[in-house]
C-alpha cells in the first residue's frame, strides 16, 4: 500500500510541476531535461526509506507546439509487463516536433521486478 501511495504522491508532484513548465522552454523531471520539440530520458531518484531507494526511468517529451499536458505511467503491478512494453515502443515512436504538448509528458514506471526492466532501458534512450 505504500508503494501505491507513493506513486500517487509521484505523479500528482508531476502533474504540479507540468502546469509550472506550461510558462518555461524547459522542461526536468529528476533528470532529464526537454526543450520544446525535444525528448529526453534519464532517472527519478527515490530515496531509501522502508524499503531499498532506487532509480526509476524517465522519458520526459516537450512538443513543439502549445497543447495539453499527459502523464503517462506503466508496470504498477508487478509482473504486467503489457503497459510497459507498449510505452517503450510509444517512447521510441513518437515525435516531439509532431505534437502538441503544454510542458510535457514523463513515462515513469515502476514494477516489483524493477532490476529486469532496467535491462530494457536502453531501447528507448532519446537520440
Amino acid at each position: 500500500m505504500s508503494r501505491f501511495v507513493s506513486a500517487a504522491g509521484l505523479v500528482a508532484s508531476v502533474l504540479v510541476v507540468m502546469s509550472v513548465a506550461q510558462q518555461r522552454g524547459t522542461f526536468t523531471v529528476g533528470t532529464a531535461t526537454a526543450a520544446r520539440g525535444h525528448k529526453a530520458t534519464g532517472t527519478i531518484e527515490v530515496p531509501p526509506g522502508v524499503d531499498a531507494g532506487l532509480s526509476i526511468p524517465v522519458a520526459v517529451f516537450q512538443g513543439a507546439k502549445p497543447g495539453p499536458v499527459l502523464a503517462l505511467v506503466a508496470g504498477a503491478h508487478g509482473t504486467e509487463y503489457t503497459s510497459i512494453i507498449a510505452l517503450e515502443k510509444l517512447i521510441v515512436t513518437l515525435n516531439p516536433a509532431e505534437i502538441s504538448t503544454e510542458g510535457a509528458a514523463p513515462q515513469p514506471y515502476r514494477s516489483q521486478e524493477h532490476e529486469s526492466l532496467l535491462s530494457r532501458q536502453d531501447r528507448w534512450h532519446a537520440d
